[in-house]
């Protein structure tokens, strides 16, 4: 079994340093792009409504949406019309206990069951061809070629720096761990330094998003090995909150509230301030290019939590926890 281990900034401070003077000026035009709701199909509402959705994604066919607290995978139409639903809380074979996330490769469907520890593999309408048990809770997936399977979570911040990033062979064996974590001893800071967003691109690779004080993007192909960072321009705004820690307060720069890649692009969820004087999700989606500029936003109707693009079309959870299907250009 091979496995190695190396910190994030490590592997990208090179590369963003040498970036460091093409994201923050020479800035190009943003075009806007209003976004309308495709209309729901009225019959199937009460199914497109959830208790708890952590995670919403996509085929060539349907749109999955995992509700946790429900323990199930509820799957859609392109046009947000309700097809079936599997998954219950359990330990068994197609059954879960607060599964977080799932990916798609051929006819099968990867989900992180967060609480058993485990991966299971299933078939489109979610029955049960295996699977393998993981050292710690599971938290978002993405299944490359040659049966990489990558996993991300989040530390515990206990005993020091910790990789978050890993991966397995299909059968479950560890082939190699990235991206340790930020540890400063303070277990409620480290949470908002170390939670992050992870997609998977298209050059059979993974792009590592953290949501707070970073501005670079990093990737990691299949094998394990850095590619080149992107360093997010500055007209993508921090936006500063005071976390209460321990009797004072520690500042913290909100960076995107989701993220999503498409046909070259990452798609960025802006934060928004709340009418509690805090950050929550915003109704903006940043299109970054591979050289870092913004060159898009897409105007939602509604502030989302979630987001997945597939072309002029974006899929997502709205703050009532609610199925929305967006068209750029629709009004």
């Amino acid at each position: 079994m091979m496995k190695k281990s190396i910190s994030l900034m490590a592997v990208g401070g090179l590369a963003l340093a040498l970036m460091a003077g093409r994201g923050t000026s020479g800035r190009r035009p943003v075009h806007r792009h209003p976004a309308g709701d495709l209309k729901l199909d009225f019959r199937t509402d009460d199914d497109a409504v959830f208790s708890r959705p952590v995670s919403i994604s996509h085929d060539r066919d349907v749109i999955y949406v995992i509700d946790a607290e429900e323990n199930e995978v509820r799957v859609f139409s392109k046009a947000g019309t309700f097809i079936r639903a599997f998954g219950r809380k359990g330990q068994g074979p197609g059954e879960f206990d607060s599964p977080a996330d799932l990916d798609v490769s051929g006819d099968r469907i990867y989900v992180t069951d967060r609480f058993n520890k485990r991966i299971q593999v299933l078939d489109r309408k979610g029955g049960y061809l295996g699977g393998f048990k993981v050292p710690f809770t599971p938290d978002q997936i993405c299944v490359l070629s040659g049966g990489r399977i990558i996993l991300s979570h989040l530390p515990l911040g206990i005993e020091g720096r910790e990789p978050m990033v890993h991966a397995f062979s299909e059968m479950g064996n560890l082939l190699w761990e990235q991206a340790n974590s930020y540890y400063s001893g303070d277990r409620v800071y480290d949470a908002f330094r170390n939670f992050v967003v992870m997609v998977k691109g298209d050059r059979e690779d993974i792009l590592i998003v953290h949501k707070s004080d970073e501005r670079g993007v990093f990737r990691f192909d299949k094998e394990g090995k850095s590619g080149v960072a992107i360093r997010v321009a500055d007209e993508f705004e921090f936006k500063r909150i005071s976390l209460p820690i321990k009797g004072s307060k520690r500042q913290v720069s909100g960076f995107c509230w989701d993220a999503t890649f498409d046909k070259g692009s990452l798609g960025l969820l802006a934060l928004d301030d709340t009418e509690e004087n805090d950050l929550g999700p915003g109704r903006e989606v940043f299109l970054v290019a591979p050289d870092g500029f913004v060159k898009d936003i897409i105007d939602l109707p509604a502030a989302v939590t979630r987001i997945d693009m597939d072309g002029d079309d974006l899929y997502a959870v709205d703050t009532e926890n609610r199925l929305r299907v967006f068209r750029r250009g629709q009004r």
